[in-house]
Order: structure tokens, then sequence, then C-alpha cells
């Protein structure tokens, strides 16, 4: 690879997305950074080269700006102004990238390759350093907390990364199958692509194990599709399901979290006088709260106001945890709907289904993938509301719809 593709500035939208895809599952800061440069290297850009511009409407972008339009009018009515613009500064990204999609002239299936390349060696170094600091403070501090889910993520939330590694490991097995292995040293790869497998069980979020399920999947129905030979796939994939699993339920930490969940769910929701601590538990109270803001606001609560109305609710029913810690309702689309309503809960579903009729008809694998499973996890996770989620969602959406899938280039992606 020539430094010349990576420094280009006539290749300036390309050199920044691969930047960019690196460094979202290692350094928020510089993904910030990265991200102003690009705003004003592709404002710099279309003001010299409009003419050479396509302004083709992608609906999915549109309807991103549309609602953070709704979030950011709500804000002027906010109880909590400061609370509402913080929001607002966050979830940017809803229309930022949008707008860079608008003026960006657009990749080449090749330069996807190469981008989701960058992505998936971000999350691998990630994996590495996490695993590497989490052993030292074992040694340091005597306790194996430091090699499971949060303190593993170390800035990261669990889920949202193991969100990361599933998608990289969708990477590896298509590109694994297909014999196209990484630094093309073939034992290099697979250890990679197990190595992904054992840290996605060590973060022990559950909805990242689903996560990682539908990606193997995935890959192995790509393959099917691509007319890969039967038994390489299949070995490939029910042995990384298996690993997938095994280490789901041997690993003592991740484990005893799975045994737990299921004993949550088989219980009776929670009353005033047990307060609820564990994940799932705390899921039913927030969800169950969600529904009555909403319920009660057809149109939302807007902008800044939901946090302060969830805490109030619950410290009515005793939840004193979830009051303590000033829990979102950890479903994006509830989130949603507490902020704006039904019309915003609208807009949102059709984000997802647009992106994923586009995704179905671009003929690709990662581009589908990469919407089912942020769309999973938004059910358990408030995803849109971190620059962890929402920078990724939003930049990989703008990724995907500015490529042109007829382009001559890697037909794997």
């Amino acid at each position: 690879m020539k430094w010349g593709e990576y420094i280009s500035l006539e290749k300036g939208h390309y050199n920044f997305c691969m930047w960019i895809a690196f460094f979202i599952p290692l350094h928020k800061k510089t993904v910030t950074f990265l991200i102003g440069l690009f705003v004003m290297y592709t404002i710099i850009y279309f003001i010299r080269r409009k003419s050479t511009l396509s302004w083709v409407f992608q609906p999915a972008m549109f309807f991103s700006a549309l609602l953070y339009t709704m979030l950011f009018v709500s804000a002027f009515n906010s109880s909590f102004p400061e609370v509402a613009w913080k929001e607002l500064e966050f979830k940017a990204s809803m229309f930022v990238f949008p707008l860079l999609a608008l003026l960006h002239p657009g990749l080449s299936k090749n330069e996807l390759y190469r981008i989701f390349n960058a992505f998936t060696t971000g999350t691998l170094l990630f994996a590495l350093v996490a695993l590497s600091y989490g052993i030292y403070r074992v040694n340091q501090y005597g306790s194996l907390d430091y090699l499971t889910y949060s303190k593993l993520g170390i800035v990261f939330h669990p889920t949202y990364m193991a969100v990361y590694q599933s998608l990289a490991l969708l990477w590896i097995l298509m590109r694994g199958v297909r014999q196209d292995y990484f630094f093309s040293i073939k034992w290099i790869h697979w250890i990679a692509g197990g190595f992904t497998v054992l840290f996605i069980s060590m973060l022990a979020s559950k909805a990242g194990i689903i996560s990682a399920g539908i990606c193997i999947f995935l890959a192995g129905f790509a393959a099917h599709r691509r007319y890969i030979i039967p038994r390489h796939y299949i070995l490939v994939c029910l042995s990384s399901l298996v690993f997938l699993f095994a280490t789901s339920m041997l690993l003592p930490l991740t484990a005893s979290r799975f045994e737990r969940s299921a004993k949550d769910i088989a219980t009776a929701p929670v009353g005033e006088n047990s307060p609820a601590y564990s994940s799932t538990e705390l899921r039913k109270v927030t969800w169950a709260a969600s529904f009555e803001v909403l319920r009660e606001n057809p149109f939302g609560l807007g902008a800044g106001n939901v946090g302060a109305k969830l805490e109030e609710l619950y410290e009515r029913d005793g939840e004193t945890y979830a009051a303590e810690h000033q829990l979102n309702t950890h479903n994006q689309f509830l989130q949603i709907a507490a902020e704006l309503g039904w019309p915003g809960l609208f807009l949102l579903i059709l984000i997802f289904l647009l992106s994923f009729v586009q995704s179905i008809k671009s003929g690709t694998f990662v581009f589908p993938a990469f919407i089912l499973v942020t769309g999973v996890n938004c059910l358990f996770e408030s995803m849109l509301e971190v620059q962890a989620g929402v920078v990724f969602f939003f930049f990989f959406l703008m990724v995907f719809v500015k490529t042109d899938f007829k382009s001559e280039g890697n037909h794997w992606v």
C-alpha cells in the first residue's frame, strides 16, 4: 500500500474516512478532531470543485438531519437548557454526517474495502491493548474483574465495543473464507479471528454475544452466495459459533453474568420494596418508565427533559439504584420516543428501514450486517446518546450510502 493513498490531498474524503474508521474503536478525542478537519476540508473542496459533485438525494441521511433538527428546535423550550445543549453536542453527528454525505464526491468499492480494513485493524489493536492493560491491573490489584465487562472496555461501554468487535469478526471471516488473509499470512489471520471471538466473550455483553452470532451467520450466508466451497465456510462459521458460545459459558465471569440474567428474566417484576440492581432487572424498570412517559406525552418531553422525568418516576417507584445513577431508557427507540414522541419514533424507525432496504439493494453483505447489528443493539442500549454510538452509526451510514457498489473493484464488500 502506497502512503499516497492515505495522505493524498486529491483523495481527502477517502483519507479522512480511513483514519476516522481506524480511530473510532481507539480514541474518541482523535475522532472528534478528525471529523472537524473532515468538515472543513469537505466545505473547501465543495466550494472549489462543486461542478464535479453529484447532488443525489439520500433519504436515510435526510431523515437523520431532520431528526436532529427536531431535537434542536425542542431544546429552546427545555426546562434544563444546559442538559439539552450538551445532548445536542453529543448528537451533532446526526446532522454533520448527512451534511458531509451531501457534499461528499463518493467512494469506490475498493475504497470501502480499505476503510473497513482500517476499522478492523483498529478494533484488533484496541483488544490487544485492553487485554494487556487488564492483565496488568489484575497483577496490580488482584481482581479478575479487570478482565471482563466495563473494566475490560476501559473507556468504552462493553456493548459498544462488542458491536465494533462483532463487525470486525464478520470482516475477518468474510476475508478468511475467501483466502484473502490479513498480512497475507493464514495463521495470523485465523489467530486474529479466534482472539476477536474470545475478546467478545470476555466483554460479557449479552447484546454483544447476540451481535457476534448474527455476524457469524451472515458471514456464512455471504460465503454461500459468493459460491465459496461449502465445507470451507461451514467449518469456519460453525467452529466460530461453537467457540463463541463455549467461551461465553466457560469463562467464569461471563457465565455468571448470563446466569444472573436468566434468573432475572424468569422472576416476576420487581416491586416497590425490592429495587432493581442487575442489568436485566434495570431494563425492566427503565423501559416501563419510558413507556409511561410516552403514554403521557405523545409528542415527547423535548431535548434535555427526559432524564429528570425518568429520575422522578424511579424515585416514585422506589428504584433507588436507577435514580442515583440517573439511568437513561437503555433503548434508543424509547429514548427518542420519550424526547420527540411518536413523530420522532417514526422517523428513527424510518431511518433504519430505509437504510436496510438500501443495504439489500447494494448487493453487499457488510452494509446490511451493520444495520442489523446496530438496530439490535438499539433495542438494549441508547446507542445514539453517546459519542461511541452516534459517531459510529452515522459515520458508517454515510460511508455506505456514498459508496458506488456498481464500481469496479473488490466484490467482497
